[in-house]
C-alpha cells in the first residue's frame, strides 16, 4: 500500500498492532502491552489521537466498541462491524450532546 509511506512511525506501530491482532476487539491495555508502553493518561491520549488520524486522515477502517464486555478497537471487516462502530460513535455523540444541553441550561 503506497499510503504507508506517508505514515509516521507512531501510525505504523499502532496500525501493525491493530492489523495483526488475533482478537476481534483489542483493548487499549493490550495495545500498550504490545507496544511496551505504560497505560497512563498521556499515552491514552496519544493512542486516541493516532487512531483518530488513521481513520480521519488516512481512511483506515478502525472502529471502537464502548460495550462494557467488549471495549476496545477493532479492524472493520464487515457491514455488521461497521454498524457497530457507527453506533458506538452515535451513542458517544448523543451522550456528549446531552451533557452540552444540560450545561447550557446551568446558570453561572
Amino acid at each position: 500500500i503506497t499510503i504507508e509511506k506517508e505514515l509516521t512511525q507512531d501510525h505504523i506501530k499502532v496500525l501493525n498492532v491493530l492489523r495483526n491482532t488475533k482478537h476481534d476487539i483489542i483493548t487499549k491495555q493490550m495495545i500498550f502491552n504490545q507496544l511496551q508502553m505504560e497505560f497512563n493518561n498521556a499515552n491514552d491520549r496519544w493512542l486516541r489521537n493516532v487512531v483518530h488520524s488513521l481513520v480521519v486522515d488516512y481512511g483506515y477502517p478502525i472502529g471502537y466498541s464502548y460495550k462494557k464486555d467488549s471495549r476496545g478497537y477493532f479492524w472493520i471487516k464487515s457491514k455488521e462491524q461497521k454498524e457497530l462502530a457507527l453506533l458506538s460513535i452515535k451513542r458517544h455523540i448523543e451522550g456528549s450532546t446531552k451533557r452540552y444541553e444540560a450545561l447550557k441550561k446551568t446558570e453561572v
